[in-house]
């Protein structure tokens, strides 16, 4: 047999079993947390590949090695692409021109600029303190935190998010909010709560869903943060926007993970909100909020970007673990999608639009939705496999029980020719595009008589 066709046979069976020993790895130790969709893509195919390879391997001579000539390109890229996500520490790529800065590579980003002299911190979401992100070494954060604050630090630089190569950076208000100075001490009009969309990521500041509704309402309140839920916008609204009394508050739902969110808060101290009587008194905290968030923003940084040690580069490499996290092919020990308690949700509508009337205010909700649902070949992330239509149709039935006007944004998005274009890249938020139309259409539906 000659050389080449023995080469190619070997690349063919090695390639095949690797397959299999990665698929065995994967349903061994994460297959009870994966869903029957993501299953098929981070087991099924590679296990298709893999037979497919060994099938090949039994094949004439001369098939073999002109398979081997088109994998072998294929998988060197693909090789290549693995070792420019995990070998660096710093997590920072320079693609083109662009700086993409991952968003596990905020103490890199904000040290950067407090070399400059720039008071400067990481925006810390909220849910890291109670029922979030796994804790980072060395901060025991349960122990420093005797209240769960809703907002970032006061009157700081603040490092949002990256999506498009473009670190999006803002100073906060007097309450740690992502608004102008000075805007506690005036009226509002009105107040926007909800999660990341509200907040402002991931575009520049001027494109930002509150300041393109301000251009029509100049009075307008922004207290939405990335990774709020149900239950933390209730708490916002009940320890910030009750003091302003605005005419109306506008309440932003986005699809792709609120009822995630309402599952992971209703286990947390955040569930207190549910009581009309508890509050935290946060307003009047300011201080002891921005000590508090200070000291964990400063050990953050301190704690530098996540470096991993040779042996656990390694093991990436060989799983291809950092590009199967670029393209959310990644498996992971967390739980499957939990329940979704839309009766629990259906409480908390009736809950806030109590708060709001109490005041003489009107409360208006906002239905975001997620790209998936324009894009059906998009797979969905793990903790979120649910189905779009029938979150829509649950959240739907609950809002019009409870008697509020609604802004549906699904339907306007489907009314345009390419709803695809209002993000910027499958995983990311709304592009400037979107948020233009989002913000049009939620100012025609609460200045309409």
């Amino acid at each position: 047999m000659p050389r080449a066709e023995r080469f190619a046979g070997f690349v063919l069976r090695t390639g095949g079993l690797y397959l299999l020993l990665a698929v065995a790895y994967g349903a061994y130790h994460f297959g009870a947390s994966l869903g029957a969709g993501r299953s098929v893509m981070v087991l099924g195919i590679p296990l298709v590949v893999a037979a497919t390879l060994l099938v090949a391997s039994k094949m004439a001579g001369s098939v073999q090695v002109t398979l081997v000539t088109m994998i072998v390109p294929v998988a060197l890229a693909v090789v290549a692409a693995e070792l420019m996500l995990t070998v660096p520490d710093r997590q920072e790529l320079d693609l083109m021109g662009t700086r993409v800065v991952w968003r596990d590579n905020r103490a890199t980003a904000v040290s950067g600029l407090r070399a400059k002299g720039i008071r400067a911190y990481p925006f810390l979401p909220p849910k890291e303190f109670d029922y979030g992100d796994s804790p980072i070494a060395g901060v025991r954060r349960h122990e420093r935190f005797p209240i769960v604050p809703l907002g970032g630090i006061s009157r700081a630089v603040t490092l949002l998010c990256n999506e498009s190569g473009t670190d999006v950076i803002y100073e906060s208000d007097e309450r740690g909010f992502n608004n102008p100075p000075g805007i506690w001490s005036d009226s509002i009009d009105v107040a926007l709560v909800g999660d990341s969309f509200v907040h402002g990521e991931c575009v520049a500041p001027g494109r930002q869903l509150a300041a393109l509704i301000r251009r029509a309402i100049p009075r307008t309140l922004n207290v939405g943060v990335a990774g709020a839920g149900p239950l933390s916008e209730l708490a916002a609204i009940r320890e910030y926007v009750r003091e302003k009394r605005p005419h109306t508050v506008v309440w932003f739902f986005y699809e792709g993970n609120d009822m995630e969110d309402l599952a992971a808060e209703a286990l947390a101290p955040m569930a207190r909100y549910e009581d009309s009587t508890f509050t935290q008194g946060l307003s009047a905290r300011g201080r002891e909020i921005d000590s508090a968030l200070a000291r964990y923003g400063d050990s953050v940084i301190a704690a530098g970007p996540r470096r991993f040690t040779t042996q656990e580069k390694l093991r990436r490499v060989l799983l291809l673990r950092g590009l199967r996290t670029a393209l959310s092919l990644d498996a992971s020990e967390r739980p499957a999608t939990p329940r979704h308690d839309y009766d629990r949700l259906g409480s908390i509508f009736r809950i806030v639009k109590g708060e709001v009337e109490s005041w003489g205010g009107r409360l208006h909700f906002v239905y975001l939705p997620e790209r998936r649902r324009y894009d059906r070949r998009m797979a969905t992330s793990l903790g979120e496999e649910h189905d779009p239509a029938a979150v829509h149709r649950e959240v739907m039935r609950r809002v019009r029980a409870a008697n509020i006007p609604v802004t549906d944004v699904a339907a306007v998005f489907s009314g345009h020719a390419d709803p695809l274009s209002f993000w910027i890249w499958r995983r990311s938020h709304y592009s400037e595009d979107g948020y233009r139309i989002v913000a049009d259409a939620v100012v025609a539906d609460i200045q309409r008589p």
